[in-house]
């Protein structure tokens, strides 16, 4: 499934500054030489923190890797398809088969992200929001897990995601968390709403408090074995499945939030 809208590598000072200026909705990352200094890094530096992209230097021998030919110390990856206005996202979600948005909060594997897209389209779902900074962006690795997928879920960027939680709540979507605490109800028995916004939280260290906070519950998978938390991926797809079920089953609970 491999199309126009896997993501590409450029490199050059113009290229770089072009796109940052005219179309940062396209641009996942972008890569610094570690040696270069002064005014060129600068305006590019202040581009990306302009739009919220993220940026990093790398050596030189990654530029040697990357096979671009008068990169002048810059590059950038390009996601041609864009990244989708969430206003957009939300009417897409109100009409998908399953009408569930993924918030990936500072999930880092790249394979994590494309396998997560590749489950939620295969089961119907709207697409994907990622936050702007500290996170897995849909490039090589993220595409080979996705199987296309990537090329076809749409994705949204967003500053700050405990916001965003708050203001979709508002719009009558039903907010959730992934996590093990004691809080978190059992999927298999909460009575949830559509549509959905489900949060998965970072490798390591889960959905961050202020998120937490911002949402109607916190969802868990019971486990039978003592076992601290399954992969990111894994939970993700195991609860994107048990919510298609309520909803090929007709389960919809109208009183199913709560105030915080």
């Amino acid at each position: 499934m491999q199309n126009k809208s896997t993501p590409s590598l450029l490199g050059g000072k113009h290229t770089v500054v072009e796109f940052l200026s005219r179309t940062p909705e396209k641009v996942s990352s972008v890569f610094i030489e570690k040696q270069k200094k002064g005014k060129d890094v600068s305006q590019i530096i202040g581009l990306c923190q302009a739009a919220g992209i993220r940026y990093q230097y790398i050596p030189g021998r990654k530029f040697a890797e990357f096979a671009l030919k008068n990169h002048q110390g810059f590059a950038l990856r390009v996601f041609p398809k864009g990244y989708q206005h969430m206003d957009q996202l939300l009417d897409q979600a109100r009409t998908a088969d399953l009408p569930l948005i993924l918030v990936l909060d500072q999930v880092q594997d790249e394979g994590n992200l494309g396998a997560l897209a590749r489950s939620l389209f295969a089961l119907g779902g709207a697409g994907i929001v990622l936050p702007k900074n500290r996170t897995a962006t849909p490039g090589r690795q993220a595409q080979q897990s996705a199987a296309g997928a990537l090329s076809e879920l749409p994705l949204a960027r967003e500053t700050n995601l405990a916001r965003l939680v708050r203001g979709v709540r508002e719009k009558g979507f039903y907010t959730c968390y992934a996590g093990i605490g004691s809080e978190c109800h059992n999927v298999f028995d909460h009575e949830i709403d559509w549509p959905i916004l489900l949060v998965l939280g970072n490798e390591e260290k889960g959905v961050r408090p202020g998120i937490v906070k911002a949402c109607d519950a916190g969802l868990t998978i019971p486990m039978s074995r003592r076992f601290d938390s399954l992969n990111v991926a894994q939970a993700g797809a195991m609860l994107m499945v048990e919510l298609l079920r309520k909803k090929l089953s007709g389960v919809r609970f109208a009183s199913g939030k709560s105030d915080m």
